[in-house]
């Protein structure tokens, strides 16, 4: 016995469930993508901590290394019963030298800590050895397009967007499911039937009704309509609530959108701009810090130099930390435009 119902018209009862089932598939595929988007920004943030840190370390390790030069010169002219230096040089380096030290357990701290942080995000066993690659060329100034162009790709490319506008497609195909509730579902009814039974007689007389041997075969055309149109009604507004709620809310988001990518672009183009100046400052103090260490071989005056080697690793710290700025608000730029997954 074989039975079939075929829906024939049902005034988009069925494409309406079809295209919320789609939409509710890309819903959720857009949803995986905005998790892998924001897990990746989090790992550009502990990458570039971690370079950040190593480089400061290298600054305090310069720092180091000069402050070890000042007291071997110090030392030599004390022992030459030199009049241009005294105790209280060595005073002042050994004050320097304790910020210098301080500052290395600092970094080294910076970068056990980022190495763990990175370790559990990416779950590396914590007994593994584990490093990351220290970019060797200058860091380059990329230049920006149009602050438009990236509002339109967001607005476009954002996956917590499209995951929006999916789920308004759900809300739209469930509207039309509710609204063919008001009218007929028509359909085609078939069934068949067949019956075989070994040893038994087969009656042809079409009087008689054989229970063992048989075929039947026939098809209906079927109507169904309720008439409860009060609870139609009712959910369907239920159903239209909801679609213009949502849809009010994807306006609000499509709005926000421009502000945000406008924050991260002003960031970049801030982040840019301090990189130049920093790199300027800091090739200046480089040749001041020159100058002083001249001067200090010749006269043995540690005041001057401490004051440019100061001023050097200052500059040097805010350089490192414009480039982090500059990489951080371009890879935030990158998230908040849809760009955020690699290729």
């Amino acid at each position: 016995s074989v039975e079939v119902l075929q829906p024939i018209y049902t005034f988009g009862k069925i494409g309406g469930a079809q295209d919320a089932a789609r939409a509710g598939l890309e819903a959720g595929e857009a949803g995986v993508v905005r998790k892998k988007e924001e897990i990746v920004l989090q790992i550009k943030r502990l990458y570039h901590s971690l370079v950040l840190a190593r480089g400061l370390r290298e600054v305090v390790l310069e720092g180091q290394e000069n402050v070890q030069k000042a007291r071997r010169r110090v030392n030599e002219l004390l022992e030459e019963d030199s009049d241009d230096v005294g105790q209280s040089d060595l005073f002042k380096i050994d004050v320097f030298e304790y910020e210098v030290k301080k500052n290395l357990n600092r970094a080294d701290k910076s970068i056990e800590l980022g190495k763990a942080a990175m370790m559990q995000l990416l779950k590396i066993d914590r007994q593994t050895d584990f490093d990351i690659i220290i970019p060797q060329e200058e860091p380059e100034v990329q230049g920006l397009e149009a602050l438009q162009s990236y509002v339109n790709r967001a607005r476009s490319s954002r996956s917590d967007i499209k995951q929006l506008r999916a789920g308004l497609q759900v809300r739209r195909s469930l509207l039309r499911v509710s609204r063919s509730d008001f009218y007929p579902q028509i359909a085609l009814a078939g069934r068949m039937e067949w019956g075989a039974a070994p040893h038994r007689p087969h009656f042809s007389n079409p009087f008689l009704n054989d229970q063992f041997n048989f075929f039947r075969l026939g098809a209906v055309l079927t109507l169904r309509q309720s008439f409860n149109f009060g609870l139609t009604n009712a959910k369907h507004q239920a159903r239209k609530a909801e679609y213009e709620d949502l849809l009010s809310k994807e306006e609000q988001a499509v709005s926000a959108v421009a502000l945000e990518v406008e924050r991260a672009y002003r960031d970049v183009e801030e982040a840019n701009d301090n990189v130049q100046n920093s790199d300027r400052a800091m090739r200046s103090a480089k040749a001041w810090m020159t100058s002083e260490a001249i001067g200090f071989d010749i006269t043995g005056d540690s005041a001057g130099l401490l004051n440019a080697f100061t001023a050097y690793s200052r500059m040097q710290n805010e350089y490192y930390q414009a480039i982090y700025n500059m990489n951080i608000s371009r890879a935030v730029l990158d998230h908040t435009t849809g760009a955020g997954l690699p290729n």
